[in-house]
């Protein structure tokens, strides 16, 4: 079984996400005839990471019954 708290998994994880995100500005700024900013990289995945926290997080999930139609 994997331990998913093992510093190793942690410090791989950090690292992979910083090449993938280097790898994303790197190709964007070559495809774009405009530069990109640094806005535009980082706001899409902080708002993915918001709805992603609901599957994770039990406190942020809300009541099935908020769920549900008035109808």
């Amino acid at each position: 079984m994997v331990d998913l708290n093992s510093p190793i998994l942690q410090i791989g994880s950090t690292v992979g996400m910083l090449v993938m995100a280097l790898a994303v500005i790197f190709i964007r700024v070559k495809a774009s005839s405009r530069p990109v900013t640094i806005k535009k990289i980082i706001i899409p995945p902080l708002g993915m990471t918001t709805g992603f926290m609901m599957f994770v997080v039990p406190e942020v999930r809300i009541p099935v019954l908020w769920a549900r139609s008035p109808f």
